[in-house]
Parts: C-alpha cells; sequence; structure tokens
C-alpha cells in the first residue's frame, strides 16, 4: 500500500469563483506562476501517483500549487491518496475532459 497527499494551491473551481475579483487579483498576484490551477492538473498528479509506475512512492506530500510553497504560503487543502495497488489502475480523460 501507498499513501501519498496532493496539497492543491489556489484552483480555478465554483468555490474561488465566489471570491471578488479586487480579492482575486491579489491573490494571483502573489501565486509565483501569476494564475490559479486547473482541476486538470491536480488530477494529473493523482493519477501519475495511482500509477502501478509509481508503486515506489510513498510517504510524499505532493504540493501543486504554482510555487507558492516557494513564499511560505501553505495550502488551502489537502487530499489523501492511498491505494493498495490490487487492481491496476490507469487514469484517463472522460469525455468531459476531451
Amino acid at each position: 500500500m501507498t499513501v501519498n497527499a496532493v496539497t492543491p494551491g489556489f484552483i480555478t473551481t465554483d468555490m474561488l469563483a465566489t471570491i471578488p475579483d479586487q480579492v482575486l487579483d491579489r491573490i494571483t498576484g502573489q501565486i509565483p506562476v501569476g494564475r490559479p490551477g486547473r482541476s486538470e492538473e491536480i488530477a494529473r498528479v493523482v493519477c501519475f501517483l495511482a500509477a502501478d509506475q509509481s508503486a515506489y512512492i510513498t510517504g510524499q506530500i505532493w504540493a501543486v500549487n504554482g510555487g507558492m510553497d516557494i513564499l511560505g504560503e501553505t495550502s488551502l487543502t489537502t487530499i489523501s491518496v492511498s491505494f493498495s495497488r490490487k487492481p491496476s489502475t490507469s487514469c484517463t480523460k472522460s469525455p468531459r475532459n476531451q
């Protein structure tokens, strides 16, 4: 079994859409890559960790936050990713994301 955590930064979601533009501009200005992340970017890391080829990676925290760790900022959320590796895992694009 492997256990890892993905800690996303500010991700473009419905929740982020409720933040006033002036505040969102200030937040975006503090992100080293200059923009919020996309949910597909988080999903890509989770799929990577779920792949059988990643079976040797465990006990790690993957910060997917546009470089906010460089500034000493912390992520808002943690997604725990745990796999037993019994059935082979594969990530494919859903028809919605194509």
